[in-house]
C-alpha cells in the first residue's frame, strides 16, 4: 500500500537511522527530493553554497568505512563541510590474523580499539559519546544494525546511517538511484509516481551479491511495483526471500542467463572476492558488457551503474580520449548514459538526508529569507529601496514593501535637499 499522505503532519514519524530501503515511502521521498532539488539550486552560486553552511553548523558526524569506498565516503564527507558540519573519518584495511589456530582474514580499523579485540558494542557507545551522527560502513551483514540497536538500547541520540553492510543493502545508494531513475525517464516524483510501473528495469551481472541492487530492487518493487528482470550468469542470482519478499508485493519479476529489453539497464561489476577461485572468476568476468550496441538492441533508454566500474570485467567499456577504438563501443558520452548523474547528485542528496536526520525542522526556503533579512543593512524610507551589506543600494523598490525589522533612512536618490535659510 502507498502512502500518498505527503503532508508536514505525515513527517512527524519521523526515521532516526536510516538502515534499510524498507524504511522509505512515498512521502519521505517526494519530501526529501524537494529538499535535495533546493540544496542543488542553491549550490550554483557562491551566496547559495554560504547559505547552507548554514544548515550544521556545530555539527561533527564520524565516518568508519571498513571497507574501501571513493563515491560514497567522500559525497558524505563533502555533504557534511557544505552543511557547515564537520566530519571525522577512520577507514580500514583487510587484516589476516590467527584466531584459536586459525587463519582469520577480516576487515579492521587500523586506529580502532578493535584492534585490540575489544567488543564492537563497546567502540559504538565510544562513538554515539563523541559525534552527533555515525556513518558506517561495514563488511558484515547486519552489523550496521547492531550499532543502532545499541545506540537506541542505551539512549544515546545519534542517528546510524547505513552507507553499505556487506551483502546487505546501501540505501542512501537507493535514494541517488531512484532520483536518477526518474530523472532518466522524464518523469517528476511527485506528480508522476503512478507512472513508474508502465516502465521495466533489467539489474545487470551480480544479483546475489550486490548491495545496491538489493536496496534499489526492494524499493522499485515494494513502492512503484516497478517490473524488474535480473539477468546475470548461472549461480549469481538474486537472493530467495528478496524475491519472494517482492513478489508478495506484487511486483512482476523475472529472472534470465539472457540480455532482454527495458528501459533501464541498471548495471553492476562482477567481484573477484566473491568467487571461489581464480579460474571461476575469469569464466564469469567478461558475461555480459553493455555497449552502445548493446543499448540500441535491446532498445535501453537509461544506463545506470552504481559504480566503480572494473577494468578487468569491463562491464561498461570506458571512453578513453587517447584511444578511439573505445569511441564507438562506450556510452560515456551517449545521452543515455546517467550514470555520471547518479554520481553528481550524491552530495546534494545526502545533504538532504543529513539535514532529515539532524536539523528537521529547518525549512532551507524561511532560512533563505532570514539571511536575506540578515544581510539588509537599511531601507529607504522614500522609495523602499534596499540597501545590502556588499552590493549597495538596490536599483528598483523590493515588492515587500516596508520592513520594520531594519535600519531607515534615505537612499542618494531621495536624499531631502538641505534647508535653506
Amino acid at each position: 500500500m502507498i502512502n500518498k499522505d505527503f503532508s508536514k503532519e505525515a513527517r512527524l514519524n519521523r526515521l532516526k537511522h536510516i538502515l534499510s530501503s524498507r524504511q522509505f515511502d512515498l512521502g519521505f521521498l517526494i519530501n526529501l527530493y524537494k529538499d535535495a532539488s533546493l540544496i542543488a539550486d542553491l549550490m550554483q552560486t557562491r551566496e547559495g553554497k554560504e547559505l547552507l553552511t548554514h544548515v550544521l553548523p556545530g555539527y561533527v558526524l564520524g565516518e568508519m568505512f571498513w571497507q574501501e569506498s571513493s563515491r560514497t565516503y567522500h559525497s558524505f564527507a563533502a555533504a557534511t563541510k557544505r552543511l557547515g558540519a564537520e566530519a571525522v573519518s577512520e577507514r580500514g584495511v583487510k587484516k589476516t590474523r590467527v584466531i584459536n589456530g586459525k587463519i582469520v582474514t577480516k576487515w579492521e580499523l587500523v586506529f580502532s580499539s578493535e584492534t585490540k579485540d575489544a567488543h564492537f558494542e563497546d567502540e559504538v557507545r565510544a562513538w554515539a559519546s563523541y559525534y552527533d551522527a555515525l556513518i558506517l560502513r561495514t563488511a558484515e551483514e547486519g552489523l550496521v544494525a547492531r550499532a543502532a540497536a545499541i545506540v537506541d538500547e542505551f539512549g544515546y541520540d545519534v542517528p546510524i546511517i547505513n552507507a553499505g553492510d556487506g551483502l546487505g543493502e546501501h540505501p542512501t545508494q537507493t535514494l541517488l538511484d531512484l532520483l536518477t531513475f526518474f530523472q532518466g525517464l522524464k518523469l517528476d516524483i511527485e506528480k508522476d509516481w503512478n507512472k513508474l510501473s508502465k516502465h521495466s528495469v533489467a539489474f545487470i551481472n551480480d544479483g546475489k551479491h550486490s548491495r545496491t541492487i538489493h536496496s534499489f530492487a526492494l524499493t522499485l518493487g515494494k513502492i512503484f511495483n516497478v517490473p524488474i528482470t535480473n539477468i546475470c550468469p548461472p549461480g549469481l542470482e538474486m537472493p530467495r526471500d528478496l524475491v519472494a519478499e517482492i513478489t508478495a508485493a506484487g511486483c512482476d519479476f523475472k529472472e534470465t542467463n539472457e540480455l532482454r529489453e527495458a528501459d533501464v539497464y541498471y548495471v553492476t561489476r562482477l567481484q573477484r572476492e566473491y568467487f571461489k577461485t581464480a579460474k571461476e572468476f575469469k569464466e564469469y568476468k567478461n558475461y555480459f558488457s553493455i555497449t552502445r550496441e548493446t543499448a540500441d538492441k535491446y532498445g535501453v533508454k537509461v544506463v545506470m551503474h552504481p559504480f566503480p566500474r572494473s577494468k578487468e570485467g569491463n562491464e561498461l567499456p570506458i571512453w578513453l580520449p587517447s584511444d578511439p577504438t573505445t569511441h564507438s563501443i562506450s556510452l560515456d558520452k551517449d545521452p543515455r548514459a546517467f550514470y555520471f548523474y547518479q554520481m553528481k547528485i550524491g552530495v546534494p542528496v545526502r545533504m538532504a538526508l543529513l539535514k532529515y536526520l539532524l536539523n528537521p525542522h529547518l525549512e532551507l526556503k524561511k532560512l533563505q529569507e532570514e539571511k536575506l533579512v540578515h544581510e539588509i543593512k537599511a531601507q529607504c524610507l522614500g522609495c523602499r529601496r534596499i540597501e545590502y551589506r556588499e552590493v549597495g543600494w538596490t536599483e528598483r523598490a523590493p515588492k515587500c514593501g516596508y520592513i520594520e525589522t531594519v535600519g531607515h533612512t534615505f537612499c542618494p536618490s531621495c536624499q531631502p535637499e538641505p534647508a535653506t535659510t
